[in-house]
């Protein structure tokens, strides 16, 4: 069952990373400094671990989808420009290394804020946990204590919940699909992620 986090604070608020300009939906406000940039690079890298359905995906052809992908697709029409975009499971180092010029659908956190620079977001979702048995009384951290939590690492419920609840016990996967099915085997007792995502399954 999909249950609710107690912390109604935390919701997913999408973005887009964007290190060189700023968009909104009722214009474009690009600096000559921004300006200048995009007519020197006209094309921008993006890397992506792909494993967000429906946000952003790769289908079977090998094709990025999704909702982001509807987003970069008409700013890719409004600035003139052209997004190449790459698989990577660890796509975070991409952006450190400087090897990927921006993210997209990724949600705030403390922890990113402090390495990153964020546009307004475009999506919001609130979090939730999964759990084998039906749970009939809203979950409190008390009740998570001596449970075992399956979080994806580097996604950013791992970075909320490992920053706000440090003695918590957690187990770091690659992707949800491995967090469900660890719920789902009995190898941890909840799964915390992204309720778009997790019902796409």
């Amino acid at each position: 069952m999909k249950n609710t986090f107690c912390c109604k604070s935390f919701v997913f608020k999408f973005i887009f990373l964007l290190i060189f300009f700023s968009y909104n939906t009722f214009g474009i406000n690009l600096t000559n400094e921004e300006i200048q940039y995009l007519k020197e690079n006209p094309i921008l890298t993006i890397y992506t671990d792909g494993s967000y359905s429906p946000i952003e995906f790769f289908d079977n052809n090998g094709i990025y989808q999704g909702i982001s992908s509807d987003y970069l697709i008409e700013i890719s029409k409004l600035l003139n420009i052209k997004f190449n975009i790459y698989y990577d499971r660890d796509y975070l180092s991409k952006i450190d290394e400087k090897k990927s010029h921006l993210m997209t659908s990724v949600a705030i956190t403390n922890i990113k804020l402090q390495k990153y620079i964020f546009s307004d977001f475009y999506l919001d979702f609130p979090a939730v946990i999964v759990s084998r048995n039906r749970i009939k009384t809203a979950i409190s951290e008390e009740m998570l204590a001596n449970k075992t939590i399956a979080l994806v690492k580097g996604y950013s419920s791992y970075d909320y919940l490992s920053d706000k609840y440090p003695e918590l016990n957690f187990n770091l996967v690659h992707d949800i699909s491995t967090g469900l099915k660890m719920v789902s085997l009995g190898i941890v007792d909840y799964f915390i992620d992204n309720i778009a995502p997790i019902s796409f399954f």
